[in-house]
């Protein structure tokens, strides 16, 4: 891509869908058009991670959907079912050695974090709904996949420092470091290494042992994976359950990254002004999200 394209592409999308500039502000069409510099960086950073991965999209716009790509995630109630459909950014794929892995992708124009413990306590469970739901109903080129991980792609630019000495590769690795994606990466080093053939780790939410050279970051085994997807759908089948027993009690999480949890809610004015009755969640380290989704028993 370069800046004439990119703007080419822009100012069709103007015409489009947006009937045209005519009756635009110079304030909208100045910052419409700002948008080049952003959208040219993602793009190069696009090119360089895919070109130091074997690992290529396969789909955009994936559908998770009874009538789409890939059945629906579905949980079983005590009186009917929970149906989870929604659509998938990009999906990524590798084939290697007979088998087939793939990785999903989110796009975040935020600074979104991928929180484990956010997960065991039924936040933020979407991408890994998802994931599941190909790795268990998958059909087609999806069938008989082995899941690698979920990742969210920040769609933005960053600001660095930079010396004046600095060279331009080296201003450009540290607006990569970051921009790098994060998120849960299944435990396999040989499909990790496959995903940063450099092993630089500029795009993944990973790091090498300068010792061992040994893979560490988010990491969970397959194992842990398929007991989280079990967990997950405890968590869904309590929500549901709930609702139907018209059980909607007001309590607001707190704690673990949760601290303004009412901050913007249209009803804080009206709701627990005596007594707030929060769900507070306890702030735990990765490897021991680990160790408690491992005590979840297979039904």
């Amino acid at each position: 891509a370069t800046d004439m394209e990119i703007n080419r592409l822009l100012t069709e999308y103007l015409n489009l869908a947006l009937s045209g500039s005519e009756d635009k502000t110079e304030r909208f069409t100045y910052l419409y058009f700002r948008m080049n510099k952003v959208i040219f960086d993602i793009a190069e950073r696009l090119r360089c991670e895919f070109s130091d991965s074997d690992f290529e999209p396969c789909a955009f716009e994936l559908s998770i959907d009874s009538e789409g790509d890939v059945p629906p995630f579905t949980v079983d109630l005590d009186d009917g079912k929970v149906i989870f459909c929604g659509k998938i950014d990009r999906v990524d794929r590798l084939d290697a050695d007979g088998k087939r892995y793939i990785r999903i992708v989110d796009y975040k124009t935020g600074k979104k974090m991928f929180e484990l413990n956010d997960v065991i306590n039924g936040i933020n469970m979407q991408m890994l709904l998802y994931l599941v739901s190909i790795w268990r109903n998958g059909k087609g080129e999806y069938g008989d996949i082995i899941p690698s991980g979920v990742l969210y792609y920040p769609a933005r630019t960053e600001a660095v420092e930079a010396d004046r000495e600095e060279s331009a590769e080296e201003r450009r690795r540290k607006r990569y470091l970051k921009t790098r994606m994060n998120g849960l990466l299944v435990e396999d080093e040989q499909i990790i290494r496959r995903m940063d053939k450099k092993a630089e780790g500029l795009f993944l939410p990973i790091s090498y042992d300068k010792k061992t050279g040994a893979v560490k970051g988010n990491l969970i085994t397959l194992a842990a994976l398929e007991r989280l997807g079990l967990k997950m759908d405890g968590i869904i089948k309590d929500m549901g359950d709930s609702l139907l027993e018209g059980r909607v009690d007001a309590r607001p999480l707190m704690g673990s990254g949760h601290k303004n949890t009412c901050k913007y809610c249209a009803y804080k004015e009206v709701c627990m002004l005596k007594k707030p009755n929060y769900r507070y969640i306890e702030k735990l380290k990765h490897d021991e999200c680990i160790r408690k989704i491992m005590e979840v028993e297979e039904k």
